[in-house]
């Protein structure tokens, strides 16, 4: 799996979905993410203190703070209100590859900066948050957005440890998946793309990512159907047909599973929610 956690000048990082923007809340907050997020985000904590759980890790933000939120990483997260109030800025992305400058080409692939949650070392970042999510509000704002983010991003991400690096032949199989995601393919074929047999590839790959390839796929397609419910104006119906399920209500079943919430509450959160 490639890395950017040290930003090379010769590259930039390629976006598949960017949101920002300023959240609040008067009530404690209480999440449960059994697959974790669609994206990466980096969150910075205005007012509360939040409490993440993930594995054996538990961290707590308080105000001020930045924490980075993995890509695909199940947690549970408490929010305490601070005087009746939570709030923080959100910056919500996931990478589709990077671009070499120099050769004008694009890595394709699906990547993350970081596989583990990580409380950010205090600075100076309410500023630069709040003008990233001041632009990205602004009816024209984009393209300064995208300049913030990347000033951010090439900040930021040194500060983050480095991914696990996987075998070649795991590289490639999940390389496959996930531009595969839309198909209902099975795991001879799989086993065949990547030369192996299908008894060594489960052997390897539950090895590497502790997870079954059945798993993986099952969340890949998820993880396709969470962007579908956010960037389609398309019914439960029509995304569960697209990605090979059953029937819209096994879809609503394992989407709840893998979400911890239905298709139509995630569409209606925006996806936002921390």
């Amino acid at each position: 799996m490639h890395s950017f956690s040290r930003f090379r000048k010769d590259s930039l990082p390629v976006l598949s979905r960017f949101s920002s923007g300023v959240y609040y809340f008067s009530r404690p907050q209480d999440y449960c993410m059994p697959m974790g997020r669609s994206d990466s985000c980096f969150c910075l904590l205005l007012r509360g203190e939040v409490e993440v759980r993930c594995a054996q890790t538990v961290l707590i933000a308080r105000r001020g703070q930045l924490l980075y939120w993995p890509e695909g990483v199940p947690y549970h997260s408490f929010w305490k209100p601070e005087n009746g109030l939570i709030s923080y800025i959100a910056v919500y992305f996931r990478l589709h590859g990077h671009l070499n400058r120099r050769e004008g080409a694009v890595q394709p692939g699906v990547f993350s900066p970081c596989d583990q949650f990580v409380l950010l070392s205090e600075g100076n970042w309410l500023r630069p948050f709040r003008s990233l999510a001041d632009h990205y509000r602004r009816a024209g704002g984009l393209s300064a957005a995208l300049d913030a983010f990347y000033t951010l991003y090439r900040q930021l991400t040194p500060l983050l440890p480095e991914n696990q690096a996987f075998r070649p032949e795991i590289r490639r199989v999940l390389a496959f998946m996930e531009e595969n995601r839309e198909r209902d393919f099975r795991m001879a074929e799989l086993a065949a793309f990547c030369q192996l047999s299908e008894s060594h590839l489960y052997h390897l790959f539950k090895q590497e990512t502790s997870l079954s390839p059945v798993v993986y796929k099952n969340r890949a397609r998820i993880r396709r159907a969470a962007e579908l419910l956010l960037s389609e104006e398309a019914s439960v119906e029509w995304i569960s047909q697209r990605l090979h399920f059953s029937s819209p209500a096994y879809f609503r079943r394992v989407f709840r599973k893998y979400m911890g919430m239905t298709p139509s509450a995630y569409r209606a959160s925006g996806g936002q929610r921390l």
